[in-house]
């Protein structure tokens, strides 16, 4: 029997590569969805309900992101786990058992129709927890509601920190004039090549990249230059500029979160549809389902963290049965798939075992 040792080191830059390869296409799918319900919110309504104190309007006038409108997201995550079987079926064990990956499996298609209204829900309600931060934030600081209105449609489409984020950098703007330095800016950074963002400077202890919102590098780079005569000339910039930059460190944000959400779900539906061509092979017995094992394989990268390298490092040598779930000793917490958290490039690799090999770990 074929244990498929031969390809498991293959297996790794296999998967990230088309994790790479789809994410660009899943990012701007959430990325538009995002944007069509920021531009659905009416300001006017806004202001008008925060004038009547009728705060209890916002969530209403804010809306729920619109499922129809997700078709490009959906159709994005199908790829991604069709991509995913597609791959497993190459693998030898698979290819021998001369098995082909039904794409149109009816329990699939109703996974994916679940798993797709999931994230769309879950967009929704990262931007109802950020609307309700910013509510919150403009009343404690007694903000007029024509400018508490605009900070909270700058809300819509964010998590609640990523709103945080939005809400600091504005009140940073608004004292830039009084600053001795402006060294925490980072102001001139290298940035990339692939998306113009400032490049992460390292922490000196820990060696790894610093997080990117505390350091504002999703800023605008090309309003550097009044930030700096600002600060120098000890003149406050005006409301209109403070607008203009907000809404562009808003926009950069939505697309900062749009790729965050497709690294991490292009990865989980690779995953899934990887899980899912081994479990309809054991279904129609090409494989003996008592025999798979699967192993969590970290990405060893920056982005790694303690809770990838505990699940990578404490599962049992022999794997993990295909229907059990990961255990994290580190949080407790329970896997079936990876990712572990936004931005991680874990994935699960699944082998044909030995019996023997089994009867040995039992024994």
């Amino acid at each position: 029997m074929f244990t498929c040792e031969a390809v498991e080191k293959a297996k790794p830059s296999d998967i990230e590569a088309l994790a790479e390869k789809l994410e660009p296409a899943l990012a701007r799918a959430v990325r538009d969805l995002i944007k069509d319900h920021v531009a659905s919110v009416d300001l006017s309504k806004l202001e008008e309900a925060l004038k009547e104190g009728q705060t209890h309007r916002i969530l209403e006038i804010i809306g729920e992101v619109d499922p129809v409108k997700a078709q490009a997201v959906r159709e994005g995550l199908q790829n991604a786990v069709w991509a995913g079987g597609a791959l497993a079926v190459q693998s030898p064990v698979l290819n021998e058992a001369r098995f082909a990956f039904q794409r149109l499996n009816p329990a699939l298609i109703t996974w994916l129709e679940g798993y797709s209204l999931n994230l769309i829900r879950e967009i929704g309600e990262g931007t109802r927890a950020a609307v309700r931060s910013a509510l919150v934030d403009g009343m404690t600081k007694g903000v007029n509601p024509i400018q508490q209105a605009r900070q909270i449609k700058q809300a819509v489409g964010l998590t609640e920190s990523q709103s945080k984020a939005v809400q600091n950098y504005r009140r940073a703007l608004e004292t830039v004039h009084t600053r001795r330095s402006l060294k925490r800016w980072g102001l001139g950074n290298e940035r990339s090549k692939q998306s113009g963002v400032e490049i992460a400077p390292l922490d000196p202890k820990t060696g790894k990249p610093k997080d990117g919102i505390h350091q504002w590098r999703l800023r605008d780079q090309r309003y550097d230059n009044a930030i700096r005569r600002a600060q120098e000339n000890k003149k406050p910039l005006t409301p209109e500029q403070i607008d203009r930059m907000v809404d562009r460190y808003q926009e950069r944000m939505i697309q900062h979160r749009a790729r965050t959400i497709a690294r991490a779900e292009s990865m989980r539906a690779l995953n899934a549809g990887t899980g899912e061509a081994w479990r309809q092979a054991v279904e129609e017995r090409k494989v003996n389902g008592d025999l798979v094992r699967k192993f969590w394989k970290d990405a060893r990268t920056e982005r790694e963290c303690e809770e990838c390298r505990s699940l990578a490092r404490d599962q049992p040598k022999r794997g993990i049965p295909m229907n059990a779930e990961f255990v994290s000793k580190k949080s407790g917490r329970r896997y079936k798939h990876a990712p572990a958290h936004p931005n991680c490039l874990c994935h699960v690799f699944y082998r044909l075992m030995e019996p023997e090999q089994l009867a040995e770990e039992a024994a």
